[in-house]
């Protein structure tokens, strides 16, 4: 969702209805699956912050009860296998 230093925003995010997925590149010397972390945003309880590696890659707006065990990550080299083109 981050791309030339910007994070992605979904702006209507429900749990049990939507998916979120991270894609990270493996194909890096010594990759390694990313930390994911979900973080809050102090003045507005319906945005939460999706860190990865400490790094916010998005805003998800609309699912105050999100948690990390809610975004599936896959590698890239999984993402191109099953069709998903990076955008």
């Amino acid at each position: 969702m981050e791309k030339n230093g910007q994070t992605g925003e979904v702006l209507d995010h429900e749990t049990g209805q939507d998916t979120l997925m991270l894609v990270w590149n493996d194909t890096i010397v010594d990759a390694s699956a990313p930390d994911i972390g979900v973080g809050k945003v102090p003045f507005d309880a319906q945005v939460a912050l999706v860190l990865m590696n400490g790094r916010c890659v998005a805003q998800i707006h609309g699912d105050p009860g999100l948690d990390a065990s809610g975004i599936t990550v896959i590698p890239s080299s999984s993402a191109r296998r099953i069709g998903l083109e990076p955008v």
